[in-house]
């Protein structure tokens, strides 16, 4: 990346009909927003051909996508030139402020220096300094990996022991650590005992193949150090959560483990990575208490679970308010567990965090029908490892449309042909009104229909805009309908605190000052006609002298204005 001379004029030209590169932009100044941030999408419906892509993440900040899909053309020439376009946008927009680009090279043959210079510098008339919020540059080979193998393996003590330091150095101050391991070691979870004011531990694996990623000791811990370090936790309060991905022992080592936590009170504290049969038989009960503490279920597949154990789970979880996060495998023909299933998520409106693996077709076709209806669950990941077939391709879009809560979705296809599931993937979103996240994974070489992203995207619009009204930013008819869409949800409080930096007492009330300033200012009077369908009349205070009926099928003796003052002159 360059702050030196402009883009290559001569390749600008080309596209000045279809783009108005030269069009300065609107942040001029911190308050004001840039007319790009409107028009966007048909931005987008052009630079789509070179793999380059725009979205509004925030009020006023825009996000600036290149991805190379060598489908279409050589990636040299893909890069060279999308760098002319990306240069114009970054040295005339400040309203760009996130930039990700994925530079794809062979390792084979070394790439020409520079392949595609991109230029930051801003134009005369503006300050000569430019700055980015986030700057993300990957790059990927497939032959990258192979050569470090050996490598890896081998230098897996020494980076072990500059882990070791690091915790050791910051041990007071530590409140959140994530360890991934792959290594053997003979004193197990040595490091991390003096973590003085850690809060939520999570010993993970992470295995790619033969390599072996050097990290601590975290993966299949024998039970027996599980259970000196689940005694720790009676005297160490501070710990809030240890998770640990596996937990190897007989089933009555786990059983006696999982009584272990429930006579210690440390249950709800200690994630044992999937609940066997021995766990659920133990702490399922506890589950329909009042006073569970439980959070976070993950089952394995719950096929290898008992229909004993599985509808003691689902009825404790059908009285239960403080399970929000359930992660499972489907791998079976639907039965009595999956109708359980399928009904919990019919009606528990508690659960936000649905992480759900289906291997079969059936099964999907039930689920999805039952997340079609569910009300709670607003982050969803799926894996659909199911053949692409009419019925299922339907109601995956049908749930798609339908559903009111989720917000956040990201799913795997892993099918032979997925394109029937994609096509059904973007139908579904260019119905759904809340989605603002959307991810998916397909295997490569896999065509993704171009209108996948446009419905999310708008979506995120929406969303800034509800938080310009927050934020009294904005206060017109689409930032308020934009508010009423998103009110009372999770997702606008997180959104800012996240982006605004507000604190969670501060959204709140800030949410709720906005829902007054809306109700002040616009008043929804239901109307009902002859039929079954409901009108509204939307009065405007702003303007006391004129009344805004938006009216469908009402029949004409309905009073719709019984009650207003006479004396004010209406329009219909």
């Amino acid at each position: 990346m360059s702050h030196g001379g402009d883009p290559d004029a001569s390749a600008v030209i080309q596209w000045k009909g279809q783009l108005d590169l030269d069009r300065p932009c609107g942040a001029v100044g911190s308050g004001e927003t840039c007319w790009l941030c409107e028009d966007f999408p048909a931005w987008n419906s052009v630079i789509h051909a070179l793999n380059l892509e725009l979205a509004e993440t925030a009020p006023g900040t825009l996000h600036l996508r290149f991805v190379p899909n060598s489908q279409k053309k050589d990636l040299v020439t893909a890069a060279r030139e999308a760098s002319v376009i990306l240069s114009s946008l970054l040295c005339h927009h400040l309203c760009i402020q996130e930039v990700y680009l994925e530079c794809v090279f062979s390792t084979n043959t070394p790439a020409p220096q520079p392949l595609f210079p991109i230029s930051m510098r801003r134009q005369s008339s503006s300050p000569a300094s430019r700055s980015l919020r986030s700057l993300r540059i990957s790059e990927s080979g497939s032959l990258v990996y192979r050569r470090y193998t050996s490598t890896l393996a081998n230098s897996a003590s020494a980076w072990a022991a500059e882990i070791d330091a690091l915790l050791e150095r910051n041990r007071n101050t530590l409140k959140n650590v994530e360890i991934f391991e792959a290594r053997p070691a003979q004193n197990k979870l040595r490091m991390v005992e003096h973590l003085a004011a850690c809060k939520v531990l999570a010993l993970k694996s992470l295995e790619y193949g033969d390599i072996a990623a050097p990290d601590v000791d975290g993966m299949d811990i024998p039970i027996s150090d599980v259970s000196a370090l689940c005694e720790a936790l009676r005297v160490n309060r501070g710990l809030k959560k240890l998770k640990l991905s596996e937990v190897r022992g007989s089933e009555e080592e786990r059983s006696s483990l999982a009584r272990q936590l429930l006579e210690d009170n440390c249950y709800d504290r200690v994630h044992l990575g999937h609940w066997t049969e021995p766990y659920l038989r133990v702490l399922s009960p506890v589950l329909a208490s009042s006073d569970a503490g439980t959070t976070e279920l993950w089952l394995w597949n719950i096929g290898e679970l008992s229909h004993d154990s599985v509808s003691a789970l689902f009825n404790a979880l059908a009285s239960n308010k403080k399970v929000t996060s359930l992660k499972m495998d489907v791998m079976l023909e639907p039965d009595h567990r999956v109708a359980l299933l399928c009904e919990t998520l019919k009606k528990n409106r508690f659960i936000e965090f649905l992480s759900i693996n289906i291997c079969n077709g059936n099964c999907a076709n039930e689920i999805l029908r039952a997340l079609t209806v569910n009300s709670g669950i607003t982050k969803l990941e799926m894996a659909l490892r199911v053949p692409a077939v009419e019925k299922t391709a339907a109601a995956f879009s049908d749930m798609l449309s339908r559903n009111s809560a989720i917000t956040h979705i990201s799913v795997d296809f892993d099918t032979d042909d997925p394109r029937p599931l994609l096509e059904a993937y973007a139908q579904g979103l260019s119905g759904n009104r809340l989605i603002y996240r959307a991810g998916y994974g397909v295997r490569g070489g896999t065509y993704i229909p171009p209108s996948l992203n446009v419905p999310v995207r708008r979506n995120r619009a929406s969303l800034n805009r509800a938080m310009d009204f927050v934020l009294e930013r904005r206060e017109d008819r689409h930032c308020v309908e934009c508010f009423e869409l998103f009110f009372g949800r999770s997702c606008l409080i997180s959104s800012l605190v996240e982006i605004a930096e507000m604190s969670g007492v501060e959204a709140r009330v800030g949410v709720a000052s906005a829902e007054n300033r809306r109700q002040e200012k616009y008043m929804i009077y239901p109307c009902h006609t002859g039929k079954l369908n409901r009108c509204y009349t939307q009065l405007q205070l702003a303007d006391v002298t004129t009344v805004t009926v938006n009216q469908t099928e009402a029949s004409s003796n309905v009073p719709l204005f019984a009650g207003l003052p006479t004396s004010r002159k209406s329009t219909r």
